[in-house]
């Protein structure tokens, strides 16, 4: 029985393992014929996209690339290419292989031809393109807009958007602008150089506004035909592109390197310059005010990096021509007309919006009040001239009420000193009122009123009071 039962056992594991043999055969053909059904398919797929339609390619012999149903063809043609080459997501695919998936002569020859026909089209829509663009500059008259005709032309080509054509676009509106903003500079110029009395702050503001607005517009636009140069780009050299690169990295690399108003910032430090030769006053008070206006704009308001950049460029600008203006202002304390000094001096410091400018004008102004020479004969008359010198801008300056302390206690050494002096109170009366400023004129009559009237009794003052 022991060795019948030993016998069945050795039985059995021969059995299984001729099963296991079978099984393991069984499974090889399985996957032959898994992978034969697969390179079936794969060839199928392959003699699909190598079958694809002749017109595919004709559509590119047309190169009339300003006709709307040529490039919708030609948009087709390469959507299809796209797809034979693979470079759709998962979810837009057509063919469930693509000819990258195949290391054979036929399929990388096919691939060949669609590259070099891609890559033909490029080239000559690269040509057409830039032409395309540069047309407007000869065009142009040279104002300045918004070239919404510009940005209506080129969106109709966005899906054919590379990097290159992002940067030809970027090249061709630069020299745009450069030849728009070089003739309305110019225009401005020559209209301060014929026309008096212009408000050149407000000019100045208008340039500045129509700057930033329209290279507002412009980094809008190249922002949106960006978002789709990447991917373009990726597709072209048959590569894959993340969706942050395709929305961001271009464009932030590329753009601030690339600016188009570059040129145009040098533009207007030159066009300051000449302003500043041609009425150095007029530019100084402007300038200070202009900036100053947009030192007040929010970053939400304007876009920071280029805002930033420009503000700090004109302020550069400004504080040379501004230390400029000061040196000539203290040789005109040094060595003109002191009334004619103090007057200028008087119109800055009124003038400006420039704090730090204020300041250096009011140092040097009290500098020279201080040491106006006595060319009258009395310390009344003296102190009267220079109250005429310090009263305009009593608002910005503590020396005013100083010299009003010094005005009131002359009147009293001059007229309360011994006896009432009647003679000389009506004598400075008469300097006071042949003052040619009414207003300051008033001034000092109120301040000669209020001393005589605190230092007489009413009688003596009813006999004065007359002189007024």
């Amino acid at each position: 029985v022991q060795s019948k039962l030993e016998i069945d056992l050795y039985k059995l594991n021969r059995l299984s393992a001729e099963l296991e043999d079978v099984q393991n055969m069984n499974n090889t053909y399985e996957t032959e014929i898994n992978n034969k059904e697969k390179l079936r398919d794969a060839l199928s797929e392959l003699v699909r996209m190598l079958e694809i339609d002749e017109k595919y390619f004709s559509y590119f012999e047309n190169d009339n690339y300003g006709d709307a149903m040529v490039m919708s063809r030609i948009e087709e043609s390469l959507y299809m290419f796209d797809c034979v080459l693979g470079c759709q997501k998962d979810d837009h695919r057509v063919y469930a292989y693509n000819l990258n998936d195949f290391n054979l002569k036929v399929a990388n020859e096919f691939k060949k031809r669609i590259l070099d026909v891609k890559k033909t089209f490029y080239k000559k829509f690269g040509h057409f393109f830039t032409k395309k663009l540069n047309s407007y500059k000869s065009k142009s008259k040279g104002e300045l807009k918004i070239h919404k005709d510009i940005y209506d032309e080129v969106i109709k080509y966005k899906s054919f958007m590379t990097q290159e054509y992002v940067e030809i676009y970027i090249k061709c509106m630069k020299k745009l602008y450069s030849h728009e903003f070089r003739y309305h500079l110019e225009s401005v110029f020559d209209i301060l150089k014929r026309k008096k009395n212009v408000t050149l702050s407000v000019n100045l503001n208008v340039i500045f506004q129509s700057l930033l607005l329209i290279r507002e517009c412009e980094y809008d636009f190249i922002r949106k035909i960006s978002k789709k140069s990447t991917e373009t780009h990726e597709q072209k050299n048959d590569e894959q592109s993340s969706e942050d690169e395709t929305n961001s990295v271009y464009f932030a690399t590329h753009f601030k390197d690339m600016d188009i108003f570059d040129d145009v910032v040098i533009m207007i430090q030159t066009f300051l310059a000449d302003l500043y030769e041609l009425d150095r006053f007029q530019t100084i008070i402007a300038l200070g005010d202009s900036i100053q206006h947009y030192r007040e704009k929010t970053k939400e308001e304007l876009r920071s990096g280029f805002y930033e950049r420009f503000l700090e460029s004109v302020l550069n600008n400004y504080k040379n021509l501004r230390k400029d203006f000061v040196r000539l202002a203290i040789s005109k304390y040094k060595g003109e007309n002191k009334k004619k000094t103090i007057q200028f001096f008087n119109k800055v410091i009124l003038s400006t919006k420039d704090d730090e400018l204020r300041e250096k004008m009011v140092h040097y102004h009290t500098k020279l009040v201080l040491k106006l020479s006595k060319d009258y004969k009395t310390d009344f008359q003296h102190v009267l001239r220079k109250f005429e010198c310090v009263y305009p801008i009593r608002k910005c300056t503590d020396y005013y009420f100083l010299l009003v302390e010094e005005m009131k206690k002359i009147i009293i050494d001059e007229m309360f000193a011994v006896e009432l002096d009647y003679v000389r109170i009506k004598k400075n009366v008469g300097y006071i009122m042949r003052m040619d400023d009414e207003e300051m004129r008033n001034a000092a009559l109120k301040i000669f009123k209020g001393v005589v009237k605190d230092n007489t009794n009413d009688a003596e003052y009813r006999r004065i009071e007359p002189y007024f």
